[in-house]
C-alpha cells in the first residue's frame, strides 16, 4: 500500500513539474461556447487551431461566447475574472488576446494581456475590430468562420509585431529632443539619406498593412519624379511649431534629394492641445507646394482628419501628390517645349498690340459647356471685344499643373497670344471644387479692378448654372469695360437705400447714447439667442471664388478660408538653417 501511495505520490511530482515548465495552461478549451453558435465539431477544430499557435506566436487566443452577463457587473471586468479563472495566458505575463461575445447585450470586444497588450499596436487592434465585424456582415460565412477570420488576422497581427523585437530605440534624447534630431545643430550639414523609410509612424495610427501600402505608394512616386517624400505622425513637436518641427525632421533625416536638398514632408501632429496637420516643403518642393496647392490638400483631408480617419486622409494625400508630380511633367502643350514652369519670368512680357477675333474665345477643358453653349457665347464674347477694343477669353481646366491659379490663367492668356488689353475668365474644375478668377491685362485692368465681378455669379455657379453665369458675367463685363464699373442693379439700389437709413439711424444713436449711460444691460453669453431657426444655411463646399481680379503683377497670396477654414501658410529657416515653406490646419 505504501509503495502504490508513493508511486502515485511521484507521478504528481512529476505531472506538477511537467506543468510548471509550461508557459500555458493546456489543459482546458481555448473556446467556450455556452450558447451554442458553433457546433461541436467546430468546437474542436477552431480549439486545434488556436493551440497550434500558442507556442510559436507565444500568445494565447481564447475565444468566449455566453449571454449571462450580470447586470451589474462591466463586460470587461467579466473578461478579466473569466480569463484569469481558466488560467488563460502565456508565460509569466499572460500574454493573450481574448474575443468575447455577449449575446446577452449584442455586443463583442477584443482584450489584450501580457506582452500582447505591449505589442499589439492601436492600428492593428482596429483591423482586428474591422475583420470580426466584416465577417459578421458577411452572408456567405457562419459564425466558426468568424472565429476563423479573426483568428488568422489576430496570428498575422501578433507575427508582425514579434517581428520587431528588436525595435529602433524612439526615446527622447537627453537634451528632450526626438530620436531623430542632430546632436550638433551649429555643425550640421546636409546628406543624402540612404533609403530612408517613407512612412514614420510615430503616432502608432497605421496597420502594418497601412503602413506598407502608403509606403510603397510614397517610394513609386520618389522613384519616378525624384523629389524626397515622407509621410510622418507624431504624438509631441517637443516645443516646436509644426512647421519647425517636419522641416527639421526632413533636414535631419535626410531626405532632401539633388543638389539642393529638396523634399516634402506631410505631418500629422496629435499632440493634446498641438493637433494639426502641415504640408512642408523644403528648397525647390517649396516652388511646387505653394499655399494654394497646400489649401487644396487642406480641403481634401480636412474631414477625414477630424473624424479620426487618417489613414484616409494620408491615402487622399498621396493620390493627390502623385496626380500632383504627374501634371507637373505632363504640361499643356502651349507651353514652350522644355520650359520650367517654377523658372518662368511672368512679368515684362510682350502681348499682341490688338486683339485677333479669329482666336477662340471660349477654351473650355474641363467640359463645362455643351456645343451650342460655346458657340452662343462665343458669339457674345466676340461683340464685346470688337465694340470694346479690349480682348476676353473664358479658359476651364481641371489641372493647374502645380501652379496657383493666376499663374495658370496668366501663361494661357500669354502662350496663346492673346491682346495687351484684355482679361481672361479661368475656372477651374480640379478635385471637385469649383473655382474661378478673372486676371485683366494692361488697360482692362483700370476697367475690372475692384469691380467684384466674380461675385455676380457667385449664386448660379453654387447650382451648377454654367451658361446663365457665363452671360451674367458677360453683361457685367461689357458694361465694365465701358464705364469701369458694374451696372447697379435695383436690389443694389435699394440696399444702398437701407444702408443709408441705417447710417442715419447710428448716428441718431450716439447723440443720445449719453442718456443712457447709466442703464445696466446683460449681455447675451451666446449668439445663437438671435439666430432665426432654419435662417442659416452654409452654402456648397465645392464652389469658391479667389479674388474679385488680380492683375499681371500680383503677388501670391496664401488662402485663409474653406469648408474647414483656419488654413495657414508660412516660410521660415528650420534649425539647420535650411529654408522652407509649410501650409495646414489645426483640429
Amino acid at each position: 500500500m505504501k509503495k502504490i501511495l508513493f508511486v502515485i505520490l511521484f507521478a504528481c511530482l512529476i505531472l506538477s513539474i511537467c506543468v510548471s515548465a509550461q508557459e500555458y495552461d493546456g489543459s482546458i478549451y481555448r473556446i467556450n461556447d455556452f450558447v451554442g453558435v458553433i457546433t461541436d465539431e467546430d468546437v474542436d477544430i477552431i480549439d486545434d487551431i488556436i493551440a497550434e499557435n500558442i507556442e510559436p506566436l507565444e500568445t494565447d487566443f481564447p475565444i468566449y461566447i455566453f449571454d449571462t452577463l450580470d447586470e451589474n457587473t462591466e463586460l470587461r471586468e467579466h473578461a478579466d475574472a473569466y480569463y484569469e479563472h481558466n488560467n488563460y495566458g502565456y508565460g509569466e505575463d499572460k500574454s493573450g488576446i481574448f474575443l468575447v461575445f455577449d449575446l446577452k447585450n449584442q455586443i463583442y470586444a477584443v482584450y489584450y494581456y501580457g506582452k500582447a497588450d505591449e505589442i499589439i499596436t492601436s492600428g492593428a487592434r482596429t483591423e482586428i475590430l474591422n475583420t470580426v465585424r466584416a465577417s459578421l456582415d458577411d452572408e456567405s460565412k457562419n459564425n466558426a468562420d468568424v472565429f476563423k477570420d479573426y483568428l488568422e488576422k489576430a496570428f498575422e497581427c501578433v507575427k508582425t509585431a514579434n517581428k520587431e523585437t528588436e525595435p529602433e530605440d524612439k526615446s527622447d534624447k537627453e537634451n528632450g529632443m526626438p530620436y531623430w534630431y542632430a546632436d550638433d545643430v551649429n555643425n550640421f550639414k546636409n546628406f543624402h539619406a540612404e533609403n530612408p523609410k517613407r512612412v514614420v509612424d510615430d503616432a502608432d495610427v497605421f496597420t502594418p498593412e497601412q503602413e506598407a501600402y502608403l509606403s510603397e505608394k510614397v517610394q513609386e512616386i520618389v522613384d519616378k519624379y525624384g523629389f524626397g517624400y515622407v509621410l510622418f505622425t507624431d504624438n509631441s513637436t517637443h516645443g516646436l511649431s509644426q512647421e519647425l518641427y517636419s522641416a527639421d525632421f526632413l533636414y535631419y533625416n535626410g531626405y532632401g534629394t539633388g543638389e539642393n536638398y529638396s523634399a516634402v514632408c506631410f505631418f500629422l501632429s496629435l499632440e493634446e492641445g498641438n493637433r494639426g496637420w502641415r504640408t512642408t516643403s523644403i528648397n525647390d518642393c517649396e516652388k511646387i507646394f505653394t499655399s494654394s496647392v497646400c489649401y487644396d490638400i487642406d480641403e481634401l483631408v480636412d474631414s477625414d482628419f477630424r473624424s479620426g480617419n487618417y489613414y484616409e486622409a494620408f491615402r487622399k494625400q498621396v493620390e493627390f501628390t502623385a496626380k500632383l508630380f504627374e501634371d507637373i511633367n505632363n504640361l499643356p502643350e502651349w507651353y514652350p517645349e522644355g520650359v520650367s514652369v517654377f523658372d518662368i519670368d511672368r512679368y515684362d512680357r510682350e502681348y499682341a498690340e490688338k486683339a485677333d477675333l479669329s482666336k477662340k474665345r471660349i477654351v473650355d477643358n474641363a467640359i463645362l459647356f455643351s456645343e451650342d453653349e460655346i458657340e452662343v457665347l462665343s458669339e457674345k464674347i466676340g461683340e464685346i471685344v470688337e465694340e470694346s477694343g479690349f480682348d476676353f477669353v473664358i479658359f476651364t481646366d481641371t489641372s493647374r499643373h502645380g501652379l496657383d491659379f493666376y499663374e495658370y490663367a496668366w501663361d494661357f492668356y500669354y502662350y496663346n497670344g492673346y491682346a495687351k488689353d484684355g482679361a481672361i475668365l479661368f475656372v477651374s474644375d480640379e478635385n471637385g471644387i469649383l473655382s474661378w478668377i478673372t486676371v485683366p491685362f494692361g488697360k482692362a485692368a483700370e476697367k475690372l479692378e475692384d469691380t467684384g465681378i466674380n461675385t455676380t455669379i457667385v449664386d448660379d455657379m453654387y447650382y451648377g448654372n454654367m451658361q446663365p453665369a457665363m452671360e451674367k458675367y458677360l453683361q457685367n463685363l461689357s458694361f465694365a469695360y465701358k464705364h469701369g464699373r458694374l451696372k447697379m442693379s435695383a436690389g443694389k439700389k435699394i440696399e444702398y437705400a437701407v444702408i443709408g437709413l441705417i447710417a442715419g439711424f447710428i448716428i441718431s444713436l450716439v447723440v443720445v447714447s449719453g442718456l443712457k449711460r447709466k442703464m445696466v444691460i446683460k449681455p447675451e453669453t451666446s449668439a445663437m439667442e438671435y439666430l432665426v431657426p432654419g435662417s442659416f444655411a452654409l452654402r456648397s463646399q465645392r464652389i469658391k471664388f479667389l479674388y474679385s481680379t488680380v492683375t499681371r503683377t500680383a503677388k501670391e497670396s496664401s488662402h485663409s478660408s474653406g469648408s474647414g477654414g483656419g488654413s495657414s501658410y508660412s516660410s521660415g529657416s528650420a534649425s539647420s538653417g535650411g529654408s522652407y515653406s509649410s501650409g495646414g490646419r489645426n483640429f
